[in-house]
């Protein structure tokens, strides 16, 4: 029996025979012949054994997830410094390692666990990390608060895992800045690349990128990125191939592996194929191609070594194992004891293959034929550099023999044209991409962005890197405009698979509280999420809300409704703050409000616009704004239904000479729904002939074009009947009120500032709030609205 059979039969029983793998590398490796080094397996990777005795489960060492937390994150700093944080030893890990050994800086890595190199130790931890966010965010912020003072930013190589993301969230949170290296590239289907199959996460949340090429930056820029966080800077993992100089010769390179170094020599680079493809049918399909390959090594004198990959993933299987356990020409190198680096492995190969692995291309520059085995069918990038894609065992073994034969017509077809702009920064010149990494490091590329800014200054969403929602609902018809007006791609309801983990923002509509804000509301508080509150905008449509029609605007607020009184809002902050608006800030707010009054808009624009007359005509009159009763904005509003039968009242017995006209709430008169000034309420007042009750539907300007004063108790109207110039009295604490240009009953004390008309207006109508161009149905401005709506045609 082969030590290789006895080490199926015992994975945890192995041999170390082989002095020269001890001398000149001391790493492992799996062969058929007597004379290897057979390495332990990693667990999890087990493989089929021959013997039907079952493993002792009991003294398994596997974490328990459930309830064993597998995270020992600990980080030690000498001096500021950069920070790095451990993940893939052979990706990741490689690649910032090898930028720290040609920068002269500091680089210390935030390890989550002693053993982060152990697959299953990674596996645990993104597990934990799902299902208890909250508690791998309190450990890392813990251990990230007590030296942030020291670090200049945060270096990642992949945003998208979730333990990486909750990490960038975190360092959000601190504003430690965050810098993504990306250890990979884009060489299969783009709509799949850097994506989270388990939340659909594919968007970096990173402050800064340091791209490839243009493929990459076009991508992340496709997705929502922002271009001017993205810096294109040639790809060090790839460059480093072109400047590689072997470190092991070739006769020890086949000693190590028990090879003949005169015989053609085939390296295969397997793949996890678990992102991209099918994954079952795609691994039958790479088992094939091995087979293949195999059969040419045994029929035309050639070699074969099998590279697994480094996520630890059994791509082999029994039927292979025992074939090659039969073969004196083919090994097999492991993860995570490889007995040779990739470099030098490509370094030494006749020819690389594999389905689609970047090795491929890592081999052309290298000077290394290499053939991508497209056995099936997916979208890859070969064809540019016309790379031979053989799909079938005979048009295989005919690329090998025809490179065996004629070496010089391979390279004649080779071209790097696209290359150098798509994956790189122009050159693959390993000296130029590395100072294009240190002088970004070094703070000589301004870095533009990078500081939160507030929502008043920029794009909310954008300037705060915030791609993923989770809506507290679903969108509906009436708010199906949603994603185009935050700028975003797609929104997932809250109650959607991997929502929490995937969220970067979770969106509340209202303030009202249910079991589902409640909930969504708790997690964001646990996971360190921002929680915005959205509600219809100013200039909502044209008909009523309740009518099910679309909402062409929104207006948004990261501390409660806009509306909400009762505490501070962002729009009461930045109308209480010291800030004044441009000339340019002024201007088109004036104007803005002259073309709304123009076009005698208002929140819904259904109602006909018409010549009203309505008492006598020498009479001045108060116009009196009805509500929907419940309405959230009246009890944010500090009112309640007395408010409304205050202002009643007052209208009547402190203004006998006004005429009253009573607006009712056209959700009452066509939506079905209750209203303050019911029937009940105001039946009194049908014997008044100074009171008139207007319970049709009516433009809200028509009825401004009567009136001198207008009363209202919390309602948005009171707002558009000052754009119109008209006296206001509040009978609530509207968001317009307390600032000096109304009269009002109540008070609020954080209210100090005086405004004037276009302040509110800016702020409310323009600063916070959204809007959905009506035409092209993309995010758009308010002027895109004032437009269709102001169209009566």
């Amino acid at each position: 029996m082969s030590k290789f059979s006895k080490m199926i039969d015992n994975p945890k029983q192995f041999v170390i025979d082989s002095w020269l793998v001890q001398k000149v590398i001391g790493k492992g490796f799996v062969n058929n012949r007597s004379n290897v080094n057979v390495r332990p397996l990693f667990e999890g990777e087990a493989l089929e054994s021959k013997s039907s005795t079952k493993p002792n489960t009991k003294s398994s060492t596997k974490p328990n997830t459930k309830s064993v937390n597998p995270l020992n994150v600990f980080l030690e700093i000498d001096s500021s410094g950069y920070v790095f944080v451990p993940w893939i030893a052979s990706h990741g890990d490689k690649l910032i390692k090898q930028i720290q050994n040609e920068i002269d800086t500091n680089i210390y890595p935030l390890n989550l666990n002693e053993n982060i190199s152990s697959t299953e130790i990674r596996r645990s931890i993104n597990r934990y990390s799902k299902l208890h966010p909250d508690e791998f965010r309190k450990s890392v912020m813990s251990v990230l608060a007590r030296n942030k003072n020291k670090i200049k930013a945060v270096l990642l190589t992949l945003d998208w895992v979730t333990p990486m993301r909750l990490i960038a969230s975190v360092c959000n949170e601190l504003e430690i800045k965050t810098i993504l290296i990306p250890h990979e590239g884009v060489f299969a289907d783009q709509k799949k690349y850097y994506k989270d199959i388990s939340t659909d996460v594919d968007t970096p949340i990173s402050d800064f990128i340091l791209c490839w090429g243009e493929q990459q930056a076009d991508i992340f820029i496709d997705r929502g990125y922002p271009k001017e966080r993205l810096a294109v800077v040639g790809s060090p993992k790839l460059a480093y191939y072109s400047n590689y100089s072997p470190k092991i010769s070739r006769s020890d390179f086949f000693k190590i592996l028990s090879l003949d170094e005169n015989i053609f020599t085939m390296l295969f680079v397997c793949q996890p194929l678990d992102s991209q493809y099918q994954v079952k049918a795609a691994r039958d399909t790479q088992r094939q191609i091995i087979k293949d390959l195999i059969s040419y090594s045994v029929n035309k004198n050639a070699q074969l070594i099998i590279r697994k990959p480094p996520s630890g993933d059994r791509v082999l299987n029994k039927e292979v194992e025992d074939l090659i356990s039969s073969l004196s020409n083919v090994v097999i190198d492991y993860f995570p004891n490889y007995a040779v680096q990739p470099e030098e492995a490509v370094a030494h190969s006749s020819v690389v293959l594999s389905i689609n692995s970047t090795m491929l291309f890592e081999a052309l520059l290298s000077n290394t034929p290499a053939i991508s085995t497209k056995y099936i069918e997916f979208s890859q990038q070969w064809s540019h550099l016309n790379l031979p894609a053989p799909s079938t065992l005979e048009q295989l073994h005919n690329e090998l023999n025809d490179l065996r034969g004629n070496s010089s017509q391979y390279w004649n077809k080779i071209t790097f044209e696209w290359a150098k702009r798509q994956l790189s920064c122009g050159t693959f010149d390993y000296d130029i991409v590395i100072q294009n990494i240190k002088n970004i490091l070094d703070n000589k590329l301004e870095w533009v962005g990078l500081q939160s800014k507030p929502v008043y200054e920029t794009d909310y969403f954008i300037a705060n890197k915030r791609f993923n929602i989770s809506f507290n609902n679903k969108l509906t018809n009436s708010n199906k405009f949603l994603p185009q007006m935050l700028g975003v791609k797609e929104i997932k309801p809250h109650s959607a698979l991997g929502t929490t983990l995937s969220a970067d923002t979770f969106l509340n509509w209202g303030i009202s509280e249910t079991k589902s804000k409640c909930l969504q509301k708790n997690e964001a508080r646990k996971l360190g999420k921002q929680l915005i509150y959205v509600e219809d905008g100013f200039l909502r449509s044209k008909d009523i809300g309740l009518s099910g029609e679309t909402g062409l605007s929104i207006i948004l607020d990261s501390k409660t409704a806009y509306y909400d009184a009762s505490k501070p809002s962002q729009l009461e902050d930045l109308l209480n703050s010291k800030n004044t608006l441009t000339f340019k800030q002024i201007g088109r707010a004036k104007k803005l409000i002259h073309d709304i009054t123009q076009y005698r808009l208002s929140k819904y624009n259904h109602a006909p616009d018409v010549q009203l007359e309505i008492g006598g005509s020498g009479t001045k009159k108060i116009l009196l704004i009805d509500q929907r009763y419940g309405d959230m904005s009246v009890e944010a509003g500090l009112a309640n239904p007395k408010s409304f039968q205050k202002m009643l009242l007052t209208a009547i017995n402190d203004y006998p000479e006004y005429e009253i006209l009573i607006k009712r709430h056209p959700d009452a008169m066509s939506g079905g729904k209750r209203s303050y000034f019911d029937d009940k309420n105001i039946g009194f007042t049908k014997g008044m002939e100074r009171v008139h009750l207007i319970d049709y539907e009516v433009n809200p300007h028509s009825l401004f074009d009567l009136v001198e004063k207008v009363f209202c108790v919390t309602s948005g109207m009171g707002f558009e009947a000052l754009l119109r110039g008209k006296e206001v009295h509040t009978f609530g604490m509207p968001f317009y009120a307390g600032w000096g240009l109304t009269q009002d009953i109540l008070t609020c004390s954080r209210r100090t500032m005086q405004r004037n008309i276009q302040d509110v207006f800016h702020y409310s109508y323009i600063v916070l709030s959204r809007y959905v161009n009506p035409i092209s149905h993309k995010g758009g401005e308010i002027e895109n609205v004032i437009e269709y709506l102001g169209n009566k045609e």
